[in-house]
């Protein structure tokens, strides 16, 4: 039996694709990641957020979001299932072990704690030597050597947890090298040199399996190897986003309306019936901005610092109910875009400091994929938000959800 490795769906992903499938270098590269990962193509609309983020160079965006997806995880549940215990993975505890995952354990440790648990141990006849040798073959690929054996059937019966002993061999520097060198065979379809095996060996304890399969992906050598061309220029400021739900007013997600950002700086709205957002990890800088005394919930807006001049794309799935010029603070001419999400008919998506409209009353937009604006509008003055972001000053999308049933208590001051 070969040793677990927890790859990529397929280890003949990555090749080119068809030209018909995907006739550029960015969409061959999306086409081929998916495929990898996921063992399957991307969706039109996947293929459409995500190519816009490939071609400003940010490809770590892309096999981050997949190495770390819960489709992802779930393939990887099903595969340790029927490697450790010979049979599919009950809803139950499929749906256990991803959720497990999504909240930052690894799948090493999952890997360790199905090894150690009572079904693999009875599986093993129940005995500390059957234990023993039934885990070398799992883990390692081999049998074990007298010593070894004698060695952990020793600690079995001294009363060291299965679940310990297995994590101590999916721990092990042999099952370390062993996973490496397969994850570089899935990924660069080539075995790693011996410096790239040290340092990932000595790494992946730290950082897991995942970020190793995730950083090669992503890396020129692949690049070039999948598409025949040289890469885009790495980004020297602010993350991909793959226009990924950055945050959710429950039940509305709000994907990241620009393809790359660097700080979603979240603030009290203006508004009574703004709805409180919670952040998702997308890799980009989330904070929450201090007060500014207006009796609002703290996270019921967002500030999101954009490159100028990219295109800004609807952060929601919906149909737009005006998109029109307004004048921000009495002074300074503003574009807002209305959107009524379909996830929460009645209630209110509000896009603000953009430079002019591309959609009208009446259209319907499609999350991280319709333009709504030609670019984020570069505000005359500095806003809290610049505080926290890079410099020159970039400008800023405003978001906000809201319930319009709620009404705003009488404004002190108007213009």
């Amino acid at each position: 039996m070969a040793a677990l490795v927890l790859l990529p769906v397929l280890v003949t992903a990555g090749a080119p694709v068809a030209a018909e499938t995907a006739p550029w270098p960015v969409g061959t590269f999306v086409d081929s990641t998916h495929r990898l990962f996921l063992g399957r193509a991307p969706t039109d609309v996947e293929l459409s957020r995500w190519a816009p983020t490939i071609e400003l160079g940010h490809r770590s965006a892309l096999t981050r979001a997949l190495a770390t997806s819960d489709e992802w995880a779930g393939a990887r549940i099903d595969e340790l299932y029927r490697t450790v215990f010979g049979r599919s993975a009950d809803p139950a505890g499929r749906s256990h072990w991803v959720r497990h995952v999504a909240a930052g354990h690894t799948l090493e440790s999952v890997a360790a704690l199905l090894y150690g648990s009572e079904e693999y141990w009875r599986a093993a006849g129940g005995t500390a030597g059957g234990f023993v040798d039934r885990i070398y073959a799992g883990v390692l690929g081999r049998e074990p050597d007298d010593d070894g054996r004698a060695h952990w059937v020793s600690v079995i019966d001294g009363g060291t947890p299965t679940a310990s002993v297995a994590a101590g061999f999916y721990g092990s520097v042999e099952s370390r090298e062993d996973r490496v060198t397969a994850v570089f065979g899935a990924v660069l379809q080539r075995a790693p040199d011996d410096a790239g095996l040290a340092y990932w060996v000595d790494v992946v304890p730290r950082l897991g399996d995942v970020t190793l399969a995730a950083a090669l992906a992503a890396s020129d050598e692949r690049w070039v190897r999948v598409t025949g061309t040289q890469p885009p220029p790495a980004p020297t400021r602010g993350v991909g986003t793959g226009h990924q739900a950055f945050a959710t007013a429950s039940p509305v997600a709000l994907h990241h309306p620009v393809a790359v950002g660097e700080v979603a700086g979240f603030h009290e709205s203006g508004h009574d019936g703004s709805r409180q957002q919670v952040a998702r990890p997308i890799g980009l800088r989330a904070l929450t901005m201090s007060s500014r005394d207006r009796g609002t919930a703290s996270r019921s807006a967002v500030d999101l610092v954009v490159p100028p001049g990219l295109e800004v794309r609807a952060p929601v799935t919906g149909t737009v109910r005006s998109a029109s010029a307004y004048v921000l603070y009495c002074r300074y001419t503003d574009h807002e875009i209305v959107i009524e999400p379909d996830a929460r008919p009645g209630w209110q998506v509000h896009v603000l400091h953009v430079e002019g409209t591309s959609v009208r009353a009446g259209d319907r937009v499609v999350a991280g994929v319709t333009p709504i604006s030609p670019r984020a509008r570069v505000l005359p003055f500095t806003s809290q938000v610049d505080r926290h972001a890079g410099s020159p000053r970039w400008p800023h999308v405003h978001v906000e959800v809201l319930d319009p049933t709620v009404p705003d208590r009488p404004p002190g001051r108007t213009c």
